[in-house]
C-alpha cells in the first residue's frame, strides 16, 4: 500500500504543470460556440423565412444555427456530445422520413444504446431483449461492436437518492453501435418503439 501510495503521489506531482494550465471549470469558461457539431439532413420542409425559428420553435430550442441548403438540405449546428444527441432525437422524432447525411464531416458514427435491466430480466427474458436488439442489426449499414455494464450498476441496483426517492436504481446494460450517418435517425426511431432501449 505504501509503495502504491509514493507511485500515484509521484504521477499527481507530474501532472501539476498539466493541470495549471486547464481551466477550473473545465468547458464552462470557454467559448462553447466553437465546440460546434454541424449535422447535415435532408428533410422536406414547407416554405420558410426563418429557418433557425422554426427549427428552435419545432425541433429543439438548444439548436445554435440553421441553413438552408438546395435540395432539401439543411445544416443544424449545435453544440456536441449529449446536446447533438438530444438534438438528432427531436429531428428524429419530428421529421419521420429525414435523413442524416453527415456529422461534422463524418459519414459514421458510435452510438451507445443503452437497455434497463435486472438479473431476474436477463434471466427470465433474454430471448426478447436479443430480439430488440435484433431490429436494430437489421437496419442497413449497423455494426454492433461491444456491450458492458458498469460494475456499480450490477446485481440488485444502486440506492436511488435523487428526487428524495428511496427505491434502487435500474441497472442499464450498454451497446455500442457503429451506425452509417444515413441509418442513425433510423435507429433513434426504432428504439423509440422499445421501452427498455434508450439512445444515449
Amino acid at each position: 500500500g505504501l509503495v502504491m501510495s509514493f507511485l500515484f503521489g509521484q504521477l499527481q506531482l507530474l501532472a501539476v504543470p498539466l493541470k495549471m494550465t486547464a481551466p477550473p471549470d473545465g468547458y464552462a469558461g470557454l467559448d462553447q460556440t466553437k465546440f460546434l457539431e454541424e449535422v447535415v439532413v435532408h428533410v422536406q420542409l414547407p416554405g420558410l423565412t426563418n429557418v433557425l425559428g422554426f427549427f428552435k420553435a419545432e425541433v429543439d430550442g438548444s439548436i445554435l444555427k440553421a441553413r438552408l441548403l438546395p435540395g432539401n438540405f439543411v445544416v443544424i449546428a449545435t453544440l456536441p456530445f449529449k446536446a447533438m444527441g438530444d438534438v438528432l432525437i427531436s429531428v428524429a422524432k419530428r421529421f419521420p422520413a429525414a435523413r442524416v447525411f453527415q456529422i461534422s464531416n463524418q459519414k459514421e458514427v458510435q452510438v451507445r444504446i443503452s437497455r434497463t435491466c435486472s438479473d431476474e430480466i436477463d434471466r427470465v427474458d433474454a430471448g426478447r431483449h436479443d430480439r430488440d436488439l435484433e431490429r436494430i442489426m437489421t437496419l442497413p449499414r449497423v455494426e454492433r461492436l461491444m456491450e458492458y455494464q458498469f460494475p456499480n450498476t450490477f446485481g440488485s441496483g444502486e440506492p436511488d437518492s435523487s428526487n428524495g426517492a428511496t427505491g434502487v436504481k435500474p441497472m442499464k446494460k450498454h451497446y455500442c453501435f457503429q451506425v452509417h450517418c444515413l441509418s442513425l435517425l433510423d435507429v433513434i426511431r426504432t428504439c423509440s418503439l422499445v421501452p427498455a432501449l434508450q439512445v444515449e
